[in-house]
C-alpha cells in the first residue's frame, strides 16, 4: 500500500519531470518561433530575386515551396506550444497537490467567505479550499454547496462514495480527465464549460455509469488527498 510520504515523493518526481519536459517543449517552440521568422524573411527575397532572375515560372515555385514549408513549421510549432500547454496545466495540478498535503496555504486558491454560520464556526472555508481540486469555478460552487448542506442525505452521500471507490481503482482514467477538465477550464472562450470534458467522455468505452463523475469532479478530492 502506497503511503502518505510515498505518494508525496512520487508527487515530486512527477513534478521535477514535467520542469524538465517544460523547459525543453519550451526552447523548442522558441527555435520553431524563429525558424518561422526565417523561413518567411529568406523565402521572400529568394523568391523575388528568382523571379528577376530565372522568370515567373521559378517564382511560383519558390513561392509554394516558402508556403509550405512555412505552413509545416506553424503546424509543428502550434503542436509543440499545445504539448507545453498540456505540460503547464499538468504540472500546476501536480504541486498543487503537494501544497495540500503540505498545508501550504500560500500556495492554494484563495476562497470567497461567506456568513453561513457553519462556515464560520467550522471554518469551512479552509476546508474547502484544502478539498476544492475542481478545475473549473461552478465544480468549486458545487463541492461548497456540499459542504454548506445543514441536511446532508445519507442515500447521495453513499452514492458519491461508491463512485469515488470506483475512481481509486482507475488512476490511468482519473488523470485524463483531470487533465481534460483543466484543459476545458482555460479554454472556456472558445466552447462551453464542460462541453469539451463531455466530448472527451464520449469518445471512451463503457463509461456510461461514468458520466456523473463530471457532477461529483469536488468528491474526488479526498481520492487526490490521501
Amino acid at each position: 500500500m502506497i503511503t502518505r510520504e510515498g505518494r508525496r515523493e512520487g508527487l515530486q518526481r512527477q513534478a521535477r519531470r514535467l520542469d524538465a519536459s517544460l523547459k525543453e517543449l519550451n526552447t523548442a517552440a522558441d527555435r520553431f518561433a524563429t525558424l518561422r521568422l526565417l523561413s518567411i524573411a529568406v523565402g521572400f527575397l529568394l523568391t523575388v530575386v528568382l523571379y528577376f532572375a530565372a522568370g515567373l515560372l521559378v517564382f511560383w515555385i519558390s513561392l509554394a515551396v516558402t508556403i509550405a514549408v512555412f505552413g509545416g513549421l506553424v503546424v509543428v510549432h502550434g503542436r509543440i506550444r499545445r504539448a507545453a500547454e498540456r505540460t503547464q496545466a499538468w504540472r500546476h495540478w501536480k504541486t498543487g497537490q503537494i501544497a495540500r498535503m503540505d498545508l501550504d496555504w500560500e500556495k492554494l486558491p484563495n476562497g470567497s467567505q461567506t456568513t453561513h454560520p457553519l462556515e464560520i464556526d467550522l471554518d469551512l472555508l479552509q476546508v474547502h479550499r484544502l478539498l476544492n481540486t475542481a478545475a473549473s469555478h461552478g465544480g468549486g460552487q458545487r463541492l461548497h454547496e456540499w459542504l454548506l448542506n445543514e441536511r446532508p442525505d445519507l442515500a447521495t452521500i453513499e452514492k458519491r462514495q461508491a463512485l469515488v471507490r470506483e475512481l481509486i481503482a482507475m488512476p490511468i482514467f482519473r488523470g485524463k480527465l483531470i487533465l481534460q477538465a483543466v484543459l476545458a477550464a482555460r479554454d472556456l472562450r472558445e466552447q462551453r464549460e464542460g462541453q469539451r470534458i463531455l466530448g472527451w467522455l464520449d469518445e471512451q468505452a463503457d463509461t456510461k455509469s461514468l458520466r456523473t463523475i463530471l457532477l461529483i469532479l469536488g468528491a474526488l478530492a479526498p481520492v487526490n488527498i490521501i
